[in-house]
């Protein structure tokens, strides 16, 4: 709020001059209106604390309104990153590709992913098991926090990895335990205009 100097608040309805604010204002500062004797000046330090806690307060409601908003049905490409290794995206073949356009296009609804028409199957032996992708097949149990995809939860959470030493690059999933082709990659969602 604007302080008061030299006498009281002006009442409504009047019409406001503009002051001259004293020279030891901050530069740039356009004093606040007047009524006669009454000026309100701008305080530069109190008005700048407000201003950053305001702007604060809409940053955290914007920042959450982000957070919430629902990732259902919005399309990304999935791709899995694994240390120094270019990121490695889906293809209809199951087959990791460092070319994101070669991607498919993924979604999760209400916890199911689906990639176009084809699923990833997630009935794995528990040791690693190159990706199938299947026609028809809608996986439940996917999420997104942020933009990890996550399969599974708890000891049945899904790890994903990617083999390098193939003619393609392989995309591994497993639940296994003790886990196998250390370390594991990410799998992260790149999200892509509908």
């Amino acid at each position: 709020m604007p302080s008061i100097q030299n006498g009281p608040a002006p009442t409504a309805p009047s019409i406001y001059t503009l002051a001259a604010a004293p020279s030891n204002w901050a530069p740039g500062i356009t004093p606040s209106p007047t009524k006669q004797n009454t000026t309100l000046f701008f305080n530069h330090q109190t008005s700048t604390m407000r201003v950053s806690v305001l702007l604060a307060a809409v940053s955290m409601a914007f920042g959450s309104a982000l957070a919430t908003e629902s990732i259902d049905g919005k399309p990304f490409k999935f791709g899995v990153n694994q240390g120094s290794l270019p990121t490695q995206y889906l293809t209809a073949s199951g087959m990791g590709s460092s070319d994101i356009s070669k991607g498919v296009t993924c979604t999760i609804t209400a916890g199911a992913l689906k990639c176009g028409d084809l699923g990833i199957s997630t009935s794995v032996p528990g040791d690693m098991t190159a990706v199938k992708l299947v026609k028809g097949l809608a996986t439940t149990g996917w999420s997104l926090n942020n933009d990890v995809i996550t399969v599974g939860t708890g000891s049945r959470k899904y790890t994903f990895s990617l083999r390098t030493n193939q003619p393609n690059t392989a995309i591994w999933i497993e639940n296994c335990p003790h886990g196998h082709f250390q370390p594991h990659g990410v799998a992260k969602a790149y999200f892509v205009e509908a």
